[in-house]
């Protein structure tokens, strides 16, 4: 329960910043939504428990934490900007405000994620963590809770692959949104760097019994191969909706992550999609010894990009990107005076074809493909022109590669 002088806080002051909102609270201390009072740029406020200024160590763990999130800056990191002491003693910390909402209750709302979107969180995870591994600072509390989703216009293209008939076909379409991810809560952060390792404090068990890796559980020793172990947690509850590993007590759960195996996913909900690599991605991530794991981020992302399933999104080359913009637009008659690139003569029309027929007239911002060996035929579904339009091939194959 909030106490009484977290809420006294409201409307005061503290350095530069006004604070006006609760927005969150840790172990550590009591976060408020705030402004400068001068240039009125809005921030986020962390302000330290009360109870933790006489704890040995509590301040030196605050001042830690500003400083290992300031060390890295990364668009999927939120940023430490400022930190101060007012006169009564109060240790504060000033990050960049972070829109959107925790994964713990997007979760709580939807239950599964599709694996689509789980991939787009998950890589940008994974690719934050690899900075902060780049600077030598071990995050330690990668949880749903520690994610803020922001949605975000797309500007990708997406494939999805469906089947029609006997037939498999793919829609190409533009990305509508996408969550912007940002990690928070630097507080249970462990640097190796030698100007700050007097500050840090012994190895000890820091973090969430649901999400902490075996020699973490075992020891409270953490490093990079540990934040893989989180990750596949988080992969697995996205996907199926609960943690592999929950006991009656924390005692208990920390006693699973030792010695249990996890249930494969595609048993713990078969209802989801699930692909064959994403369950393999998951069940490597999750291996008891650290060393059968993926070495780190870079690797692990690498396999989350062999995950996907129904969907997944492309980025054509410039040539491809044409052919399929050819397909898509309404074809127009020519203005006068613009220049238009000359067109291979064409061939002799198919026998039972009109002349007509040899455009393809669609203003449908999709592109529907049908597989043919190795190849794909884009076609337009009949309702968009008067009369059955003719195929036209082209090679896949860098679309393929995009995935």
């Amino acid at each position: 329960m909030m106490s009484d002088e977290a809420y006294a806080r409201l409307g005061t002051r503290l350095g530069n910043y006004a604070l006006k909102e609760i927005i969150g609270r840790g172990g550590m201390g009591v976060v408020y939504r705030a402004s400068h009072i001068y240039i009125r740029k809005p921030a986020a406020v962390k302000v330290l428990h009360r109870h933790l200024f006489n704890q040995p160590g509590a301040k030196a763990r605050f001042l830690c934490e500003a400083q290992n999130a300031s060390l890295v800056d990364h668009p999927n990191i939120v940023g430490v900007t400022d930190f101060g002491e007012a006169a009564d003693g109060t240790v504060y910390l000033v990050m960049a405000e972070a829109h959107g909402k925790g994964l713990d209750l997007v979760l709580e709302e939807e239950g599964t994620l599709p694996l689509f979107r789980t991939i787009g969180i998950l890589g940008q995870v994974v690719q934050a963590l690899a900075a902060v591994h780049a600077r030598g600072i071990v995050h330690r509390d990668i949880k749903p809770e520690n994610l803020m989703l922001a949605r975000r216009s797309g500007k990708r293209e997406l494939v999805r692959r469906m089947r029609d008939g006997g037939d498999e076909v793919k829609r190409i379409e533009p990305e509508e949104c996408f969550d912007l991810v940002t990690i928070l809560d630097f507080g249970a952060a462990r640097t190796l760097q030698p100007e700050f390792r007097a500050m840090a404090e012994p190895a000890r068990i820091f973090g969430t019994p649901e999400y902490l890796a075996p020699e973490t559980a075992e020891s409270g020793y953490a490093d990079a191969r540990s934040e893989v172990y989180a990750v596949g947690i988080l992969f697995y509850e996205m996907l199926t909706g609960q943690v592999p590993f929950e006991g009656d007590t924390a005692a208990n759960t920390l006693r699973m992550q030792i010695g249990s195996p996890p249930q494969p996913p595609r048993l713990r909900n078969p209802n989801v999609e699930i692909t064959e690599e994403a369950e393999s991605v998951i069940l490597h991530a999750l291996e008891k010894e650290p060393s059968r794991r993926q070495s780190g981020m870079d690797e692990l992302w690498a396999d989350l990009q062999r995950c996907y399933g129904a969907m997944h999104w492309s980025r054509p080359e410039l040539a491809m990107r044409d052919e399929v913009e050819a397909l898509r637009a309404p074809v127009q008659s020519s203005p006068v005076g613009v220049r238009r690139r000359p067109q291979p003569m064409p061939s002799p029309p198919s026998p039972g074809l009109s002349s007509q027929s040899s455009a393809v007239h669609t203003s449908r911002p999709l592109l529907l493909t049908r597989r043919t060996s190795d190849r794909f035929e884009a076609v337009v579904s009949p309702e968009d022109a008067p009369t059955p339009p003719p195929a036209r091939s082209f090679d896949f194959g860098s679309l393929a590669k995009a995935r």
